[in-house]
């Protein structure tokens, strides 16, 4: 994997090189509306490996659970919410900010883009970028699938792929895509992302 430049939407500061965002995945306990459980946290794992190539480590502790995030009324900072609106309370408050969206009625029938085309493979994913809703000085970086392996399709594809899922970027304040999934060595696991 080549290092991705600063100007990427992941970078938190042209001023310093000390990563200053939380990372926010589900909680693996059943919690929320849908009283769901997360199965997706352990992704975060590869995207820190990807941000160390970006940036250095603080002296906190950046990841949190979504329901430790809501307890401590973290949601104006800098995020990078992992996990779809099923599993993780912050992407469910976030859904209706972001132009690429969940099925509002039923998150799990697919992701909906501003055409109204919907997106139902359980690969299928975002990987978006907003002004945070709940502070518009802030940002929120968004990787989310239908289902776990949805997700795994965002990470890799912001992680391994960067530079086709970024290509449009040109730094919008409000930008997301939609990616599927696919297992090309045929391994039974995703290990590469198209652009739908």
């Amino acid at each position: 994997i080549r290092r991705p430049p600063r100007s990427t939407p992941l970078y938190s500061s042209a001023a310093s090189d000390v990563y200053k965002r939380q990372i926010v995945v589900g909680s693996p306990e059943p919690h929320g509306p849908l009283k769901t459980s997360a199965r997706d946290g352990h992704y975060a794992v590869h995207m820190a490996l990807f941000l160390g190539q970006i940036c250095a480590t603080p002296e906190d502790f950046v990841v949190k659970l979504d329901v430790d995030l809501k307890t401590e009324k973290e949601e104006k900072e800098n995020l990078i919410v992992i996990g779809g609106p099923g599993t993780n309370i912050i992407s469910r408050d976030i859904n209706s900010s972001l132009k690429i969206k969940f099925n509002e009625k039923n998150i799990w029938a697919g992701i909906e883009n501003t055409a109204g085309k919907n997106y139902s493979s359980d690969r299928d994913a975002i990987i978006a970028r907003i002004k945070n809703p709940f502070d518009k000085s802030k940002y929120i970086i968004y990787l989310a699938g239908l289902r776990a392996v949805g997700t795994k399709s965002a990470i890799l594809g912001i992680s391994n792929f960067w530079e086709r899922v970024l290509e449009d970027y040109n730094g919008q304040d409000n930008w997301g895509v939609v990616v599927r999934g696919f297992d090309l060595n045929s391994d039974g696991k995703v290990d590469s992302v198209d652009l739908v």
